[in-house]
Order: C-alpha cells, then sequence, then structure tokens
C-alpha cells in the first residue's frame, strides 16, 4: 500500500487510486463538511487544480486595499517616502513566492499587473489613459510576468553554483547528450516531462 493511501486508511476512509496516481476519489462521510477547495500555505493559497487563480484574487483584492489607504498618504509625505511605502506594502506583496506563478494564466497575471500598474500611477499621479510602460521604466520596475522570470532565473543560477539550498539544487540536473552536438557547451538544462499539460505543468519545477 502506499505512504498516502496508509495515511488515508487510519481515518477509515474508503478510497480508489486512479492508474495515474493523481487523482483520488474518496467516501468521507460525513467529514464532507470539513473538506475544503483550497488550502494556505506561507501565506500562499492553493487550490486542488493548481491554478492559484484563489491566490491571485485575495492578493489582488488585498493590494488595492492598501493602495486606497496609501492614496490618502500622498498628501502628507514626499514622492520618495511614498515610494517606499509602496515597495513595502505593494511591491513586496507580487514579490512574496511569485515563482509559483511561472504557470499562472494569462488572465491572472493581467489581474497582478493591474496592481502595480495602479501602485505607478499613484506615484506620478499620472491618470488611467496614460501609457504605463514608459512610467515603469522610469522607475526601472519589471513587468509582473518578467519579474517572476526573473526570479526563477536567480533561483537556478544559485542552485547551479552551489548558493541555493540543497532541495533546489537536487531539482537541477545539466543535460548531458550521449553524442557530440553544438549544444553541448551551453549548458543546458533537462526539462522535465509531463504526463498532463494542467496538473503536470503545476508541479512546480524549476
Amino acid at each position: 500500500m502506499l505512504p498516502l493511501g496508509q495515511l488515508i486508511a487510519n481515518f477509515n476512509i474508503s478510497y480508489h487510486f486512479y492508474a495515474n496516481d493523481i487523482q483520488i476519489k474518496a467516501c468521507i462521510g460525513s467529514l464532507g463538511s470539513c473538506v475544503k477547495s483550497s488550502v494556505r500555505n506561507l501565506g500562499v493559497i492553493l487550490d486542488s487544480s493548481l491554478s492559484l487563480d484563489a491566490h491571485v484574487r485575495q492578493l489582488t483584492c488585498s493590494s488595492f486595499f492598501h493602495l486606497r489607504n496609501i492614496a490618502k498618504l500622498r498628501a502628507v509625505v514626499s514622492k520618495t517616502e511614498l515610494k517606499m511605502v509602496i515597495h513595502a506594502f505593494i511591491s513586496s506583496r507580487l514579490d512574496y513566492c511569485n515563482s509559483l506563478l511561472t504557470c499562472l494564466s494569462k488572465t491572472s497575471l493581467n489581474r497582478l499587473q493591474t496592481v502595480q500598474n495602479a501602485a505607478a500611477r499613484l506615484l506620478t499621479k499620472a491618470n488611467r489613459r496614460s501609457h504605463i510602460t514608459p512610467i515603469l521604466s522610469g522607475f526601472h520596475w519589471l513587468p509582473v510576468n518578467f519579474r517572476v522570470y526573473f526570479k526563477i532565473l536567480v533561483l537556478t543560477f544559485r542552485a547551479l553554483h552551489g548558493q541555493a539550498p540543497p532541495y533546489l539544487v537536487d531539482l537541477i540536473q545539466t543535460d548531458s547528450a550521449s553524442r557530440s552536438l553544438r549544444s553541448s557547451g551551453q549548458k543546458l538544462l533537462v526539462i522535465p516531462r509531463t504526463c498532463l499539460k494542467t496538473r503536470g505543468d503545476h508541479a512546480f519545477w524549476l
């Protein structure tokens, strides 16, 4: 019996493993009302499909709440101080665990980008119709999707040079070709193969 099966059996729950070992059918009876569709771990909300949509909704809602409060301070603090407040309450939230957002849908990424755009417009007093790219470039702020890629690249670089925790170093494997290729000297990494496009690609491999 699999370790997960032993754990489920301890609670007298009848279950069935499917062939792909991903889906589990459980008859939990009276415990059904206690099962949640999402869980929170280290501040990140994870749902059953690992789409992170619930996390994005909660992050967007809390960020706009703080932006409305920060807007009230614009008249009493300097621009430098306002920028520090935005970094503390907005940018830090967008960057927290953002390496998990690599498989995020375009719709969810756009929601997070609206948060960053609103913060930039609040800092510059720009209207909604003004083009946002020059504003972000003036602050040297990377868009949300590029911040995700940048975080993954930094983690990968540190893992390759022994500066990351062992559980990250073990995930990185260099591609060793069986024959001599032009790409042999590029130190390419092995991309893990996944069985399912949705849940497999959401397995958070670097």
